[in-house]
């Protein structure tokens, strides 16, 4: 995504969110939980793209080791000011949180300055390029996998990246 097009967009956001007249969240760093040895509630974001479910079906896999608790994933619509009206209560009301998402590239812009806005820590951040393939959906359950267990996003496998596919961004970030 281009500069200007990630401008206008946040300009658009931010607009409809001072005309809702939401507060900005309230700073608590997620990292005192985990220095205490406290269990956070994981929360995924994903914007109803084809590889939502596998995403998220690597997140469950990678919850299977107990060291977060499951939280219901939220689904942001790119624009939708109601998705973004509902982030935002989300990072007042689940903290301390880890938060993994998989955006397409413009949603992923608008959460990750709402989070940025709330105090949010970013622990990785990835830029993907997806094709319509069997092995893309196995790409996306390794970035939930890898994700849900602090570890960096795989490589792509062959088939699944493609010149002139959809832009997604993997992050993690406290809260």
């Amino acid at each position: 995504m281009d500069a200007g097009r990630r401008l206008l967009i946040k300009s658009i956001v931010a607009t409809g969110v001072a005309v809702a007249g939401l507060p900005l969240a309230r700073a608590v760093p997620g990292a005192a939980a985990t220095a205490s040895g406290q269990s956070l509630g994981l929360i995924p974001l994903v914007g109803g793209a084809r590889h939502d479910a596998a995403f998220l079906a690597g997140v469950r896999a990678g919850l299977a080791g107990g060291r977060h608790r499951p939280v219901s994933p939220h689904c942001l619509h790119c624009l939708d000011l109601g998705s973004f009206q509902r982030l935002e209560v989300l990072l007042r009301e689940a903290r301390p949180a880890l938060i993994v998402g998989l955006l397409d590239d413009a949603a992923a812009v608008l959460a990750q300055d709402r989070v940025r806005a709330a105090g949010g820590r970013f622990l990785r951040s990835a830029h993907h390029r997806f094709a319509v393939a069997p092995a893309a959906d196995r790409w996306a359950w390794g970035i939930g996998y890898a994700l849900a267990n602090a570890g960096a996003a795989p490589p792509a496998p062959a088939g699944a990246a493609e010149v002139g596919g959809h832009a997604f961004v993997s992050f993690s970030c406290l809260i």
